[in-house]
């Protein structure tokens, strides 16, 4: 894997900066930031959105669910997931959550799984990375996904203007975790919090990301934000840059997305250093929950619907943490296998 440096940071932001969704992508305007109908018909027992898929060679699970606290007092889900199977064992999954503080961050979150998605099938399809024999570099798919990050925040500034309501961009406020999975490794990029990980073939967990965190408790940076604003030094966070851009050239077994929701009960994450005394991120996947869920979403005796019905148990009421739990939370998983035949998507919300 051949690391980035500020220089090539700084280089890829200027050769990338002031596009226009609109003039670049037309085909956007079939989209919009006007709220669902269904937004405001939710009952805060309901899960948010749920998605099943069983493809040729992976089964793909996920969930959202409205937070409890947002239960009480009757607010909207503000996180969303998407799963897109690209054709020719290519599959994308997308998790966003949306800042508390923004009034239409549920519009954002579901717009930025929308309008990236449909960006990342565009990108998959024009430079024909289905037919080349590797995957693109990281100088190049870091390229890319910054491209498709302006793209995303332009449209909604520029949609903005069209709405009938007093709203502005950062209202729309929301992280993006990005994984496109292929025969030949994965493709990684996130703004913001939140996890991401794999089971690899030799059967160890994986990070994907390191979540971008600032110094004060909770606070992250999302896509409508200023983050490819040129400056010395490049703009980090927990490390990493923003965004942050990963090619992985190994095959999974197991693939998870997630909101920040749902760190407490599948990631292992704020530890005390026994040496320094000082509480850090290990950033680990909790080993013995993402074991669990492949061993119940993997189970040959059990139906898809018997599979997500435990599945939804776990999220909602497997430990402690879940229950106590008062965020919205997303995951979205892919379990990896050439036992699956069928070939079936359900999404619901």
């Amino acid at each position: 894997m051949i690391s980035l440096t500020t220089d090539d940071f700084t280089q890829i932001h200027s050769n990338t900066r002031g596009m226009s969704s609109n003039d670049h992508m037309p085909e956007l305007d079939s989209f919009n930031l006007q709220p669902h109908a269904d937004e405001f018909n939710i009952k805060p027992s309901e899960i948010h959105l749920s998605t099943t898929a069983q493809l040729s060679n992976v089964s793909v699970f996920g969930i959202t669910f409205l937070g409890r606290a947002h239960q009480e007092n009757g607010t909207l889900c503000q996180d969303f997931h998407l799963f897109k199977d690209l054709g020719d064992d290519w599959h994308l999954y997308i998790v966003s959550d949306g800042a508390g503080s923004a009034k239409a961050s549920h519009r954002g979150a579901r717009i930025n799984c929308e309008i990236t998605a449909h960006l990342i099938g565009q990108l998959i399809e024009k430079l024909s990375w289905k037919q080349q024999i590797e995957l693109p570099s990281e100088v190049e798919w870091h390229m890319q996904f910054i491209s498709i990050c302006r793209f995303v925040r332009n449209f909604i500034e520029e949609k903005v203007e069209e709405l009938d309501e007093v709203i502005k961009p950062k209202d729309f406020n929301a992280t993006l975790l990005s994984l496109i999975v292929t025969p030949m490794g994965m493709l990684i990029g996130h703004i913001g919090d939140g996890r991401m990980g794999y089971k690899s073939i030799n059967g160890e967990w994986k990070s994907l990301i390191t979540p971008h965190r600032g110094e004060e408790v909770n606070q992250t940076v999302f896509l409508m934000n200023q983050w490819d604003k040129i400056r010395t030094p490049t703009l980090k966070m927990s490390g990493v840059l923003v965004p942050e851009t990963r090619v992985i050239k190994e095959k999974a077994v197991e693939v998870g997305l997630l909101s920040d929701g749902c760190e407490n009960f599948t990631w292992n994450c704020m530890q005390m250093d026994p040496e320094t005394e000082i509480y850090r991120d290990i950033n680990t996947p909790f080993t013995p929950f993402w074991e669990s869920i492949y061993n119940t979403l993997s189970n040959q005796n059990s139906s898809q619907e018997q599979k997500f019905s435990d599945f939804q148990q776990t999220i909602d009421m497997g430990n402690r943490s879940c229950i106590i739990e008062d965020d919205d939370r997303s995951i979205l998983i892919g379990i990896y296998s050439d036992q699956t035949t069928n070939h079936e998507l359900d999404t619901n919300y």
